[in-house]
């Protein structure tokens, strides 16, 4: 349990916060307020502590989103002018490049919000600017040019754009955006202000054009006035705006830490009693011979006036000379930490300045470096720093300090570090802190200090057992150059210390106050302040970061220091008056949304009496939006799928005495809900948020019951296919009636009017393979039409024969045939047909079933034409052939039909998908996919097969040599076969009319089949209604969209289609300036449903096509063709493959990296790059999972990228294995898809969709499967087809014990074992290939 100690010792539990959705909701919401704002005007955001950094940085990137989708990156156009200042009518036509600055206080602040606005926008150039990349060195247009090629966003430090402006080497009127973070340091005569008052605002006076201004802070005035703040938005012209969300439900789920005092008292006489080290150092200065001293010996024998004074004023003040003030801070700073941290941390301190200065002293049995430091004080005067190493010598440091275990009752520590140890044992008493991911910041003032502290809590044997220290004191702004004698601190970036804090790696972090501000570290069980707050700020600062439910904060305080004591108790008191004004402000609006009525906001459904009132509204509208958001993606958070609601205050209705204000609110729903009905304002002011936002709930679900997103029974639409399917096996038999008898019509046509006379007479001619043997034979069948037979083949025991039929036109000069064979009618004693010949008739004996059974075959099909699709128009032979090959069974041996069931499985769901999208287009995909399952569901299609009466038209039964046909009725008989192979034989017949016509005839077909259930004109009817529907905002063609278009190849007619496919679920709405409301686009979810439906069924066309042209009719008998046309469309379409596509798909553009040279001569080397911009780094998202999944997703990928590439080119196994190590994210491959629905949609075109699979490589790739044979089956099936040939059993084991195993076990034997996996999917394929390897030896 998480606890605090409180004053007197005593372990006080704290309250544990509701549940963890409550602020990720409000987070989004005020993040779309607060955008919703900054696109209007300039505004100062002022949040509340327990926003963390990374939410603060994700509303800044919003905004930056936006700015980046309306401004020209090459010219500042005159309307952009005007937006900004500039006088109407004044025209700019300077070409400049629009560049974006996000400016920070700290170098440690810039790195990382830098990569976090890497991680939030991946679609442009962005890159930070710091002392650590010398940039105070850049002295040339040049250089600034080349560094700055191509960025879009310059993350720096106030200082770095100040000194640019300043310089001349960077113009405001190239600035389209400024960001200050931390905003309340634009104050006085800092980097900030100067940037403003020097640059931006003379700009402005003079009416040229000037950048936007976005201020983020938590603490705008320090919280002492309003006269502060009315200046720092005057200086960076804009309002200071705070967001006006969920307040009540804020206070019920913030936390609030515990404020306790700590109290010490110094031992008597600590901090008095000196060692000889310190005394020793104190001898040495005081004996300094200043004649000595190089810079005093330099200024006298220069002898010159400046040098004379500067000596002079030295001699006076006893400051000013290098050596001695370095040796006299060394000192003061020793006694500091004797008195602070005792006289071991005066020792550690002493022995690392002199350590690194002049390097370890030699220790018993070892040796040491006397040497000066060449490269840390490289600045200094050669001889001043010999000179000082040579003082430095004399003093006589403990080195063993270093290795000394601080064992507590020695004296050797404070009694102030004394009491922080009790502190933290007292707050964390397991055994290990880390077990429940608690985390501490210990809060100190100095740099020196904070290094020293985490040097003896490291080594304490208190604490070193239970946690792992990390010191982060920030950077010095010169690396390499002048530093302070004492500064023992690292001059790297401590970034990786902050990386594991977050990650738990290290727990326990001394920090100064660079992890005060902006810094974005974990919210934490405890903060210890070690040394006292300087500021209120500071105070609020260190407070917010104690953010997680029961944290506690502490403060160290000297008792004996009185003002010290006072100074916390004013601060605390503060506090308390702040949490009571909130606690009041609470109460008086419960208070009024209790007198509020809500009664009359009340909707009876008429029909089933289902009551829709204020009580129950917000419960429905999160019940809609459960399952509509089903079918979001598994990286689409929950606080994403759920509606969230935003506060505007509005003058009072009524007059009234209450000092609260009165407010509307609008519930926002997740994106998964047409834009249309995706925000929705209450009808009414209340006084509390309560009741407003019950009211936005309320007149949304009406908007959504009115728009038939609900049913009469106020719930979700039901959804997941029929409830009388459910259960239904469709493996299982089924009666279905006896096959349809033609010849029963051919008996009664010859016993009503006989033969006529050339209209049915045909001309059968059989040709023997490899001899010369060739008959024909004239056939006469009334009542049929056998133009459509295509040729087939008849294996006799004697030879193979190649039978055509073909129609005869009647001859009067026709010589009399000397043979007849007549088939005879065994039912009613009449000929059923009659053959001539003028040769002999043997050959044709042994044919004759055969041909009577195909011409059987050409009947039924006849007889289906003419019922079902009667009115289609102008049916054709090969229509006919095609629906005859839609019927004919697998049992009969004939391999077509599994072809066209193939391509009209694919067809269908096409079909389907437009129709839903175009009938339903409010419907999100969580309704839209359950339906189509249904619409496209075996189960459906076979209930519509009977009711249609296909299942009489089935050719089930296989070829017999005593085949004879006989005009006798079924009388009722009945015969069985499976309820698939009904479903399959629509699908098939759906396939059939794709192949007679594209998929107009599908469509006429699939509605002739399936009555009711596709009630959609035309494809191209269902697409207008798509494109017509799509929002027609016009949303400026930005460079990320441009891009987009490039790697696609397409340009879009509607923007809006491109944007929406770009757009993850996670995305908050986006602002459009010229309406002043949002973009009227949603996310990608309904154009990736659509997508992947034209996906599929243009690969399985593109098989079908390939196998045909590869092999000729051939194929369609190739039973090993037939088996690897699943696995062929399995693996072009699943989410790895198109997730590669998308990571690989990129375009380039040159970069100029600028570093300093390491040469003698130094100066700076310009070196140039390319960036690739993958077409998934276009993701719009706004979310922190998507994010991190992209960064290592690319990762991934651009280890295994030469792999794949290489394995894709020219392997001959496809690279299943590779595929799950890459594990492409499902968005990747939605985007894909979502592309594919979007360029149908706009062009109308299924072959600019062909077009763009063409070039990002998709169906080359499909070409090369078919073409060169490749091995398309998956390892796991492989084993799996392994062992049942052994007859034994599979399992797979995975474990994560010690790290992610897979253990594979055939029967009772371990056949593979495979450790360190990345994924649970990734581990089982690797397992299967190494249990293919063994079992193969």
């Amino acid at each position: 349990m998480t606890r605090i100690a409180s004053i007197d010792g005593n372990v006080v539990p704290l309250p544990v916060a509701p549940s963890d959705m409550a602020v990720p909701l409000a987070a989004r919401a005020y993040q779309t307020e607060m955008y919703e704002k900054c696109v209007k005007e300039n505004i100062i955001v002022v949040l509340p502590t327990l926003i963390t950094t990374l939410d603060r940085t994700r509303s800044a990137a919003l905004r930056i989103k936006h700015e980046l989708s309306i401004a020209d990156s090459t010219k500042v156009s005159p309307g952009r002018a005007i937006r900004r200042g500039v006088t109407r009518g004044t025209r700019i036509d300077v070409k400049v490049v629009q560049r974006i600055w996000f400016l920070t206080p700290t170098v440690v602040l810039c790195h990382q919000q830098c990569k976090t606005l890497q991680s939030q926008i991946r679609s442009v150039e962005i890159r930070s600017l710091t002392s650590h990349d010398h940039v105070e060195g850049w002295r040339s247009q040049q250089l600034w040019d080349s560094a700055l090629r191509n960025v879009r966003i310059a993350v720096a430090t106030y200082g770095v754009l100040q000194n640019a402006l300043s310089d001349g080497f960077v113009a405001m009127s190239s600035i389209s955006l400024i960001v200050f973070d931390e905003a309340h340091r634009c104050v006085g005569k800092s980097a900030g202000s100067k940037i403003m008052h020097d640059f931006y605002w003379p700009a402005k006076d003079a009416s040229q054009p000037v950048p936007r201004i976005l201020g983020m802070t938590a603490s705008p005035v320090n919280k002492t006035g309003g006269g502060k703040l009315a200046k720092l938005e005057k200086t960076l012209d804009a309002r200071c705006r705070s967001p006006q969300l969920h307040r009540e439900s804020l206070h019920a789920h913030v936390n609030r830490p515990a404020v306790v005092a700590e109290y010490y008292r110094p031992r008597p006489g600590e901090g008095g009693v000196r060692r000889r080290s310190i005394t020793s150092a104190r001898e040495i200065l005081a004996r300094l011979d200043w004649e000595g001293v190089p810079q005093v010996v330099r200024y006298r024998t220069e002898n010159t006036e400046s040098g004379l004074a500067r000596l002079a004023k030295a001699q006076a003040t006893g400051r000013g000379i290098m050596v001695v003030d370095q040796l006299r801070t060394f000192c003061e700073r020793a006694e500091a930490m004797a008195d602070t941290l005792g006289m071991l941390g005066a020792e550690v301190y002493m022995a690392k300045v002199v350590g690194l200065f002049i390097g370890q002293r030699p220790l018993a049995g070892g040796s040491g470096s006397g040497q000066v430091d060449q490269t840390l004080f490289q600045t200094w005067d050669f001889s001043s720093r010999v000179h000082l190493a040579g003082l430095l010598k004399g003093v006589e440091v403990d080195d063993d300090a270093l290795n000394t275990t601080p064992t507590p009752g020695t004296g050797l520590l404070s009694t102030k570090i004394d009491c922080l140890v009790r502190v933290l044992d007292r707050y964390f008493r397991e055994p290990k802190a880390t077990s429940s991911g608690d985390r501490c910041i210990v809060f100190v003032t100095e740099r020196a200090t904070a290094v020293i502290l985490h040097h003896l809590l490291s080594r304490h044997p208190v604490i070193s057992p239970r946690f792992r220290a990390g010191c982060v004191v920030g950077s010095s702004r010169h690396e390499r150059g002048r530093r302070d004698l004492g500064a023992v601190h690292s001059p790297a970036d401590q970034s990786d210390v902050i990386e594991k804090f977050r990650a738990g790696e290290v727990n326990l972090m001394v920090a100064t106050a660079v992890a005060e501000e902006g810094l974005d570290v974990s919210a934490c069980n405890l903060v210890v302040c070690f040394d006292p707050p300087m500021s209120p700020n500071s105070f609020i600062q260190r407070r917010g970061r104690a953010r997680r439910a029961g944290s506690g904060y502490v403060l160290l305080v000297d008792e004996t220091k009185a003002q010290e004591q006072k100074d916390w108790e004013e601060m605390e008191a503060q506090l308390r008056a702040e949490y009571e004004r909130e606690d009041d402000g609470a109460a008086r609006r419960g208070e009024a949304g209790e007198r509020e009525k809500t009664s009359h906001r009340k909707f009876v459904q008429p029909e089933t009496g289902a009551v829709l009132d204020m009580e129950n509204a917000k419960g429905r509208l999160q019940r809609f939006c459960a399952a509509a958001g089903k079918a979001m993606g598994r990286h689409v958070g929950e606080a994403d799928r759920q509606p969230y609601y935003i506060f505007k205050e509005v003058q009072a209705p009524v007059a009234t005495d209450s000092p609260e204000p009165w407010m509307k609110a609008k519930v926002v729903l997740p994106a998964c809900v047409s834009y249309r009905l995706r925000t929705t304002w209450s009808k009414g002011a209340w006084q509390s948020e309560r009741n407003a936002s019950k009211d936005a709930a309320f007149q949304a679900f009406m908007r959504l019951y009115e728009a038939g997103l609900v049913n009469n029974n106020l719930l979700p639409l039901a959804g997941g296919g029929d409830s009388d399917s459910l259960g239904e096996d469709m493996c299982s038999l089924i009666e279905i009636r006896e096959q349809f008898n033609p010849w029963i019509m051919i008996s009664k046509a010859w016993e009503q009017n006989g033969p006529k006379a050339g209209q049915e007479t045909y001309t059968v001619m059989a040709a023997r393979d490899g001899g010369d043997s060739n008959l024909d034979f004239e056939m006469k069948l009334p009542a049929a039409d056998l133009e459509g037979v295509a040729p087939f083949r008849v294996a006799l025991e004697d030879a193979v024969w190649q039978i055509r039929i073909e129609t005869k036109a009647p001859s009067p000069t026709e010589c009399v045939p000397k043979f007849h064979l007549i088939v005879q009618d065994t039912q009613r004693q009449q000929p059923l047909a009659v053959f001539k010949a003028s040769t002999n008739f043997s050959p044709l004996k042994e044919l004759l079933p055969h041909i009577l059974y195909k011409i059987e075959a050409q009947l039924v099909a006849q007889e289906l034409q003419r019922r079902i699709f009667f009115n289609i128009p102008s049916p054709s032979c090969s229509s006919c052939s095609l629906i005859r090959s839609g019927i004919t069974t697998p049992a009969r041996g004939e391999a077509e039909y599994e072809n066209l069931e193939f391509v009209g499985d694919a067809a269908l769901k096409f079909l389907a998908s437009v129709f839903l999208t175009a009938k339903y287009p409010l419907w999100p995909v969580g309704y839209l996919s359950p339906e189509r399952a249904r619409l496209v569901s075996s189960a459906n299609l076979c209930r519509a097969a009977l009711e249609r009466g296909i299942d009489r038209f089935l050719l089930t039964k296989p070829f017999a040599v005593d085949f004879y046909p006989t005009s006798a009725a079924d009388a009722g008989d009945k015969r069985e076969t499976a309820r698939r192979t009904v479903a399959h034989t629509v699908k098939a017949l759906i396939g059939a009319g794709k192949q007679a016509g594209e998929y107009g005839a599908a469509l006429s077909w699939a509605k002739a089949l399936l009555p009711g259930s596709l009630d959609l004109p035309s494809v191209e009817v269902g697409r207008l209604q798509l494109f017509d529907f799509a929002s027609s905002s016009a949303i400026p063609l930005s460079a990320d969209l441009a891009m987009v278009e490039k790697l696609a190849g397409y340009s879009f007619r509607k923007r809006s289609l491109l944007t929406e496919a770009l757009t993850h679920g996670s995305q908050l709405p986006s602002w459009d300036e010229q309406t002043d409301g949002q973009y009227e686009h949603g996310c990608y979810d309904r154009l990736s449903f659509l997508g992947n439906a034209i996906l599929e069924t243009i690969v399985s066309d593109a098989i079908h096509s390939l196998a045909r042209h590869r092999q000729g009719d051939a194929a369609a008998t190739n039973v090993n063709w037939l088996a690897t046309m699943s696995l062929c469309r399995a693996a072009v379409v699943n989410r790895h493959y198109l997730g590669y596509l998308a990571l690989s798909r990129h375009v380039s553009q040159n970069r100029m990296a600028v570093r300093q040279s390491q040469s003698a001569r130094g100066g700076f080397i310009q070196e140039r790059y390319a960036v690739e911009f993958s077409l998934s780094r276009f993701l719009r998202h706004s979310s922190n999972e998507v994010a991190a999944e992209m960064a290592a997703a690319e990762q991934r990928f651009t280890a295994l990228r030469v792999d794949i590439g290489q394995a894709i080119a020219s392997g001959k196994e496809y690279p299943w294995l590779l595929m799950t190590r890459l594990q492409a994210n499902g968005f990747h491959a939605d985007m894909i898809e979502s592309l594919v629905g979007a360029i149908f949609i706009d062009s109308g075109s299924v072959g600019e969709c062909e077009g763009f699979l063409e070039r990002i490589g998709l169906l080359p790739y499909l070409r090369r499967m078919i073409e060169d044979e490749i091995d398309l089956v998956h390892p796991r099936e492989r084993l799996n087809g392994l062992a049942g040939a052994r007859g034994e059993s599979l399992r797979y084991h995975v474990t994560r014990e010690e790290g992610l195993r897979c253990d594979v076990f055939m029967g009772e034997n371990l056949v593979a074992q495979v450790v360190n996996g990345v994924g649970n999917e990734d581990i089982q394929v690797e397992a299967a290939v190494e249990a293919i390897a063994k079992l193969s030896l």
